[in-house]
């Protein structure tokens, strides 16, 4: 199945990197599931087959969300992330 590498880059509203956090990838349509986690940068990379994905960020030490949803495309994809404060 034809697929990308995508990179990327997770900090929180303040611009500040988010470490040893999930970056998950769900298409409901095909049932692919599949997960990165930042460095201590903030930085991930993951490979993954092409198509539309609900993207999410879990971190179970600071209470941040991210939720969305992205095409992925032939070719290298870098989707950086900028995760919101939660209740």
């Amino acid at each position: 199945q034809p697929g990308s590498i995508v990179n990327g880059h997770v900090v929180d509203e303040n611009g500040t990197e988010i470490s040893d956090t999930q970056v998950i990838f769900d298409n409901p349509d095909t049932g692919i599931y599949v997960s990165a986690t930042t460095d201590i940068n903030g930085d991930y990379s993951i490979s993954i087959p092409l198509g539309r994905y609900n993207v999410q960020v879990v971190s179970t030490f600071i209470n941040t969300y991210y939720y969305s949803e992205h095409e992925i495309l032939p070719g290298m994809t870098i989707l950086d992330i900028k995760t919101k404060t939660g209740t």
